[in-house]
């Protein structure tokens, strides 16, 4: 059987496909710029700090220096995008307070989630023109209560401290195992962003 077609055959499947492709085109630069909008927040000490657009901010500890963004929208584990700040002595050695701040961040989080363990630590950094460090971390959400039934997720983590003066700036990164590519883009955005008193 020989099938035979005529020009307006041919012509609507050209425009449909025209459509298609225009319509995915449509779709990806309206996704790009979502994806580009940005939300500033402002502390009351005078860090600001922008982060993307839709996420949920908790503002809450900010008297006490940390200032949270989370992506809820996230698949496994909420991206999350924290910047804390801490008091140091302005005269102490800058490896010896980095140190100090990063096994206070260490012991802090190890409680309250399973397997938590330090991959990289180098406190040797320049971050921004200033001294700083970096340190990379994983562990396992085990998510509780009776509607947050899902299995284990493996979270990976960057925190990157800048010193300043009187203070550690401690920029932190927390996202599940398959949302990290992603979510480093997000991190190096919200670092460069900040406004440090």
């Amino acid at each position: 059987m020989v099938y035979r077609t005529n020009r307006r055959d041919v012509l609507s499947a050209l425009l449909v496909i025209l459509l298609t492709l225009a319509a995915l085109l449509g779709g990806y630069l309206l996704r790009r710029s979502v994806e580009g909008r940005t939300t500033t927040y402002t502390s009351p000490v005078g860090v600001a700090v922008s982060y993307p657009e839709g996420w949920s901010l908790d503002a809450s500890e900010a008297a006490g220096g940390v200032v949270r963004v989370r992506d809820q929208a996230a698949s496994g584990f909420p991206t999350t995008l924290e910047l804390r700040w801490v008091a140091v002595d302005p005269e102490a050695d800058t490896s010896v307070v980095l140190a100090a701040v990063v096994n206070n961040l260490a012991g802090a989080r190890a409680p309250r989630v399973g397997s938590y363990k330090v991959l990289n630590l180098d406190v040797n950094e320049r971050i921004r023109n200033l001294p700083g460090g970096k340190v990379s971390f994983i562990y396992v959400s085990n998510p509780q209560g009776v509607f947050q039934q899902s299995l284990p997720v493996v979270v990976l983590g960057d925190d990157y401290l800048l010193r300043k003066e009187g203070r550690v700036y401690v920029f932190g990164l927390q996202a599940a195992e398959e949302n990290r590519a992603q979510a480093l883009k997000q991190f190096e955005s919200f670092v460069e962003s900040a406004r440090l008193p």
